[in-house]
């Protein structure tokens, strides 16, 4: 039996090993703080550039890459694009320049998101899985398929399929106007089309599929999968949501705002590194999802208790009870999907996993934001009639706006009070 002490496992690093963790952790850092910092400022962006129609993109994965190619330089080449991304936007001449170098860093960073979970796999034992998994996170490459072209490796590709995701995702890109469900409708058809061509094997072998489909039979790995969905959503909702509600509720600025993330950011580090540790040892995880279940539920209850002029102290609680209850499902699945399945489809189930992971916040958050934006527009324009569409969208991103904060105290206060409810 291994001993599964998380202590002697992170001893035993050599020097090597600790090193090749160490960039990693650092390159992940990086992706997430990215991704933080354009959430926060959203309001700044949008006064800057004086729209917000475009200041979430969406992003694909494109997992299937790493089953083909050398993970090693597939991994560098994801943090390369990434970097790209960054330099692109740095200078952030324009919005259209800002989406597409944000645009290009998410393609980057989810290339490097999904490389460490599936390679993650490979280095480590099923005790060992989820301590890496909640504090290291480490990856080391090699060539899946040796001896074999780039150009024949590149033909194991559904492309067919990968065309028709991008599509999917694109058309739940967020915008404020009367398309909107437009895009949801093509979206839909273009997930009905997928599953036709998936199913019958249309333009495409069962060896170049991009998602396994085998997994569909699977009655533990979907509703692993489904899980995988929904909590997803209560990690990035706060992270999107709570900064704009403070700026709306405090007057607060963006700097201002992102601090009141941070009791929800330590309480889900602290869950997801301590419920990893023990399910290490104990290998118990049903209490664990009880448990954040009801934490979640609880706190998104409260939420609507929440007045015009909620106390700071009772949103940072609420946040406490959110961050924990989501630390002990974010991640944790993973794992227990490790344990389901043959070793030979253990890489397939990171990537069935991780692509529901990603789906569920790229859908919950389109939906939500496009109800959120078409609703509090439709609501300030009805209280301000007088107001153009365009400063009444930049509004909508917090209180720093010039529209808002002109108002007399107690329009201000109405207009605050119809938005948050």
């Amino acid at each position: 039996m291994p001993r599964r002490d998380w202590l002697f496992m992170l001893t035993s690093l050599n020097k090597s090993r600790a090193l090749v963790i160490y960039s990693i952790l650092d390159s992940i850092f990086l992706f997430v703080l990215d991704n933080t910092i354009i959430i926060d400022i959203q309001s700044v962006i949008g006064i800057h550039f004086n729209t917000i129609s475009n200041v979430i993109p969406t992003n694909l994965v494109w997992a299937r890459i790493y089953k083909q190619f050398n993970t090693k330089w597939t991994y560098i080449l994801y943090i390369t694009l990434f970097e790209v991304g960054s330099i692109t936007y740095s200078t952030v001449p324009s919005i259209v320049i800002l989406i597409i170098g944000h645009a290009i860093c998410g393609l980057g960073g989810s290339g490097i998101y999904i490389g460490t979970m599936a390679l993650l796999t490979i280095i480590t034992t099923i005790y060992e899985y989820p301590i890496y998994l909640g504090v290291l996170e480490p990856i080391i490459g090699g060539d899946p398929h040796p001896g074999i072209s780039p150009i024949n490796r590149a033909r194991e590709i559904d492309y067919i399929r990968a065309a028709l995701l991008f599509g999917t995702f694109v058309s739940g890109f967020i915008t404020v106007s009367g398309k909107i469900l437009g895009l949801f409708f093509y979206s839909s058809i273009l997930f009905i089309i997928l599953g036709i061509q998936q199913v019958y094997i249309t333009f495409t072998t069962i060896s170049r599929y991009i998602l396994p489909i085998e997994f569909f039979k699977s009655r533990t790995i979907l509703i692993l999968s489904a899980m995988t969905f929904t909590d997803s959503t209560t990690v990035f909702l706060p992270i999107y949501l709570v900064p704009i509600f403070f700026q709306f509720t405090h007057n607060n600025t963006a700097l201002e705002a992102s601090i009141c993330l941070l009791p929800f950011i330590f309480l889900i580090i602290f869950a997801i590194i301590g419920n990893s540790t023990i399910l290490s040892v104990y290998e118990y995880y049903i209490p664990w999802y009880t448990l954040g279940n009801i934490l979640v539920i609880t706190r998104g209850a409260l939420i609507y208790t929440i007045d015009v002029d909620p106390s700071v102290f009772r949103v940072y609680n609420l946040s406490i009870i959110m961050g924990f209850g989501t630390g002990l499902l974010t991640q944790v699945l993973f794992s227990i999907a490790q344990t389901t399945i043959e070793t030979e489809f253990i890489t397939s189930e990171v990537e069935f996993i991780t692509y529901t992971q990603v789906s569920g916040v790229t859908i919950i958050l389109a939906i939500i934001n496009s109800i959120f934006l078409n609703k509090s527009q439709s609501i300030i324009h009805i209280i301000l009639p007088e107001i153009s569409i365009s400063d009444i969208q930049v509004t909508i991103t917090g209180t720093e706006s010039v529209l808002i904060t002109s108002l007399l105290l107690y329009r201000r206060r109405y207009i605050i009070k119809e938005v948050i409810y």
